[in-house]
């Protein structure tokens, strides 16, 4: 058996001179063959393709030099313009050009082809004269030939993409294009780059000269990017020249750039052309042609990418590469750009160049998984060069084909044979659960030895014993004796568990639920249940058409080893939990909610307001309209709900003046909150609106209230005092006598203020008058009392020049009728002091202030003598005669 797997990369062949190159050829490891085990030792060779580096070149004339493909093949480009490069064309493969990658080329309408992508939709120069290699040519560049011709005159400039991968080409035909300033004649000839070979091929049909214009400067070659290195075919340099039928092949010429690897089984066991093996037992031996030239380990170690590039204006002058972290390119383009590029788990650099080298307008860029997932979302602001890096992980190792590194592989398989001794074991068709029946081992040639990795296991006789065995997988050999040694085979026997399974849904259903579905761990089992509301098809239970009960739900499953487990189902009918309603209740009181069904949870929309037994508080809730909610855990219980209004606190707090005059205004006493009664003890004295009248009330204290009644009540109650009108009433004689010196005037009421029509005359808070200060005339006198019931009086008095007229006989006998000593205008005098003595000098009577107030008692009938010393000092004394 042969399998050949080919990789794309880019390599190179050597060819021999011949017509078109051909496709690079697979690596060959012969054809499978069969050896004896006594003698299996052989040499494996393989044929394949030598593959070299593009860093320079070997020229080679080719003969029958007819191009490959028809002139006119392709899509035209360039069209009726001269001196132009093409937009950038995708080749459609990776292509290898002086060491580097280029998936990407621009087409010349002089007959050059530039991998540089900056010279995409730029000007093609038509004036030469160096040789190649320069740096004043076209670099990076294929020049077949170049040369000035004008595509705007006549002929087509057509480019194609032909054959299949690994195997294409890339073709562009220049066919009959005018020279310039030669029009009469053309120019006839064919490009054709070779994939994974890397060759290049230029064929030329027609070549006229025209010397009279860029002295008819043609020319045939190739060089790399700086101009330095270049390879032409000898006498098709820079010149004037002319031919027809002629063609030149590019082939590369560097470093061999891969080696032949060999493996047997998957393991490696050496490298070269050939290899001596000496298998045991037949064996496929794999030969693994790697390219060191390839990017990365193969391109199954890679991901493919999307990348999609767009500008808002001029996309032409958006150029932007690819590079790996060694600098080599993977991928150029321009925009508008869609595609993909396979990319290598490693970090790599995007970067974007001005086609112009005068910035661009703004360019998006975008790099996606093939999942879309984003690794690359960026705008390029308009600038000359700008570089974005990033990494990928897309590709999973543990899926990589152990040959994917290598180009190409073959495979060979050489199989061992015997004397004819063959053990004949038979596979078992089915497996086997713990705790079997023994089995019988079924082979083909006797009197051979059993062996098995689980001990005794297995008798002599080849039968199986399950006993003891955990579920697993058990290697069984048997030998059997030949000229080669024992021939062993072995089979395995498989011991399965039986398997643990778990039926997956609800254990309780409601009668109003919805169809529940059942699931278990173990597939492709059978259902049985005893009621026709379950669908064994979907696993699937309708507790809406099961009457409340108990259902018993039997699953068996488990492949060669069946089980049956079973899981009980109970259908409840659905209890409603519900809930007292609350009339309206103030913010300051508590609510206590109910419910049929004790154990559920109590919650509102105002928070914490409800605590876990129903008690809902309207001080925490507040004033408003709460929703209450019940919520009952039994699984086939529904919740209730209803509202509370809470209705907010009111206040029956009176504010207002409680102190006011009985002649005073009505007073208007305000309460915090309206919608109350007002009501007092004196009666009619307040009305409805809070309005006291003092003149209704008279003096007093009274208490009054004001009462607010509904769902929220309150009441208060102040004690209005009002006062009584004070009583400044003065007392004063008509007269007084000057020489009293002062005079005391009295009022009804005390806490006044004295006032006089003379300055500084009497005392304003006692009221004594200076008489001295008063002097003679009309003295008016003033007393006020201040404050809510205050009052005024005021009295004229005349101060009179006056003395005290002294008595000298009193008769206390009764009458009323001088029956007291009076001394008269003593009054004017307060204070004055009294001495009476019998007329043996003993003192009888003795008074201070004294108040014309002595009526003899105790003395008897007789003469006296009395001395009476007035406040001011002046002194009176006489005889006085008492007779009764």
């Amino acid at each position: 058996m042969k399998t050949i797997y080919t990789l794309l990369c880019a390599c190179v062949l050597v060819h021999t001179l011949r017509g078109q190159a051909d496709c690079f050829p697979p690596v060959y490891a012969g054809e499978d063959f069969q050896v004896s085990c006594d003698s299996s030792c052989t040499t494996l060779s393989a044929e394949y393709g030598q593959l070299n580096a593009t860093n320079t070149y070997v020229i080679s004339s080719i003969p029958n030099p007819a191009p490959p493909y028809a002139l006119t093949t392709g899509t035209s480009i360039i069209g009726a313009t001269d001196d132009i490069y093409s937009a950038l064309l995708n080749m459609g493969f990776t292509f290898s050009f002086f060491g580097n990658n280029y998936s990407n080329i621009v087409v010349g309408s002089n007959g050059v082809c530039t991998f540089n992508a900056g010279s995409a939709n730029a000007y093609c120069p038509w004036s030469f004269s160096a040789q190649c290699p320069s740096a004043q040519l076209p670099t990076n560049a294929i020049f077949c030939p170049y040369h000035d011709i004008n595509p705007a005159t006549c002929g087509s400039v057509r480019w194609s993409v032909q054959g299949t991968a690994p195997c294409r080409t890339f073709v562009v035909n220049y066919n009959a294009v005018c020279l310039f300033s030669c029009t009469s004649v053309q120019t006839s000839a064919q490009l054709v780059l070779y994939e994974t070979t890397n060759i290049i091929e230029v064929y030329i049909v027609n070549k006229p000269s025209c010397g009279g214009w860029n002295g008819g400067n043609t020319l045939i070659g190739i060089q790399n990017q700086a101009g330095n290195t270049g390879f032409v075919p000898a006498g098709r340099n820079t010149g004037n020249w002319s031919t027809t039928n002629e063609a030149w092949r590019f082939t590369p010429n560097g470093a061999a750039l891969n080696d032949l690897t060999w493996f047997a089984d998957g393991v490696e066991i050496g490298t070269g052309d050939s290899i001596e093996v000496c298998p045991d037992s037949t064996t496929t031996y794999v030969a693994a042609l790697d390219c060191d030239f390839c990017e990365g380990d193969g391109s199954d170690t890679c991901v493919e990418y999307n990348i999609t590039v767009t500008t808002s204006s001029n996309p032409n002058s958006v150029v932007w590469n690819i590079e790996n972290e060694n600098g080599t390119n993977i991928l150029t383009g321009n925009s508008n750009y869609q595609g993909t590029v396979c990319l290598d788990n490693d970090c790599y650099n995007l970067e974007m160049i001005s086609g112009f080298g005068t910035g661009w307008n703004g360019a998006w860029i975008t790099i996606t998984t093939p999942d879309d997932s984003v690794v690359v979302d960026t705008t390029m602001f308009a600038g000359a060069i700008q570089n974005v890096p990033f990494c990928v992980d897309s590709f999973d190792p543990d899926n990589l084909d152990p040959y994917a590194q290598y180009f190409q592989i073959d495979s060979i398989t050489l199989t061992v044979l015997n004397d004819g001794v063959n053990p004949g074991l038979i596979e078992p068709n089915n497996n086997f659960c713990v705790g079997s029946d023994a089995y019988q081992i079924e082979f083909d040639q006797p009197e051979g030895t059993w062996e098995a990795d689980c001990g005794g296991c297995v008798d002599q006789t080849g039968i199986f014993d399950f006993t003891d065995l955990n579920a697993g997988t058990y290697e069984v050999s048997y030998s059997l004796p030949s000229v080669c040694g024992l021939i062993t085979e072995t089979i395995d026997i498989v011991v399965e568990a039986y398997p643990q399974i778990n039926i997956n849904g609800p254990d309780i259903l409601c009668v109003t639920d919805d169809v529940a579905t059942y699931t278990t761990n173990v597939p492709n089992g059978v259902w049985n249940v005893n009621c026709d509301c379950f669908d064994a098809g979907s696993g699937t239970f309708d507790p809406q058409s099961a009457d409340p009960g108990t259902y018993t739900l039997e699953y068996s499953g488990g492949n060669n080893c069946w089980t049956t487990v079973e899981l009980e189902v109970v259908v409840e009918d659905l209890v409603v939990a519900s809930v007292n309603s609350s009339p309206p209740i103030c913010e300051s009181s508590t609510f206590q909610f109910t419910a049929s069904e004790p154990g559920g949870t109590w919650s509102s929309s105002c928070g914490g307001c409800i605590d876990a037994n129903g008690l809902f508080y309207g001080a925490i809730a507040g004033a408003g309209t709460y929703d209450i909610v019940y919520d009952y855990s039994s699984p086939c219980a529904e919740g209730s709900s209803t509202t509370i209004q809470v209705v907010e606190s009111v206040d029956a707090t009176i504010s207002g003046n409680t102190t006011l005059c009985e002649t005073g205004e009505v007073l208007n006493l305000n309460s915090a909150d309206n919608g109350g009664s007002w009501s007092a003890e004196c009666g009619n004295c307040i009305d409805q609106t809070g309005n006291f009248d003092p003149q209704v009330s008279g003096s007093g204290n009274f208490d009054v209230s004001y009462a607010i009644s509904g769902v929220c009540s309150d009441e208060d109650e102040i004690t209005v005092n009002v006062l009584s009108l004070a009583d400044a009433t003065i007392t004063l004689p008509e007269e007084i006598c000057l020489d009293a010196v002062t005079y005391d005037v009295e009022s009804a009421q005390g806490g006044g203020i004295w006032s006089a029509n003379c300055l500084g005359c009497i005392d304003p808070q006692s009221g004594v008058i200076d008489l001295s200060m008063a002097g003679e005339g009309t003295l008016e006198i003033t007393y006020t009392i201040g404050g809510l019931c205050g009052n005024e009086d005021s009295r004229d008095v005349e101060i009179v020049p006056c003395e005290i007229v002294v008595p000298n006989i009193i008769t206390p006998n009764g009458d009323q009728v001088n029956d007291l000593l009076v001394f008269e205008d003593l009054e004017y005098f307060p204070g004055s002091s009294l001495k009476v003595f019998d007329r043996w000098g003993r003192l009888v009577f003795e008074e201070e202030d004294y108040r014309n107030n002595w009526a003899a008692d105790d003395v008897s009938e007789g003469t006296y003598y009395f001395i009476l010393v007035r406040n001011d000092g002046v002194e009176y004394h006489g005889n006085l005669t008492v007779v009764r």
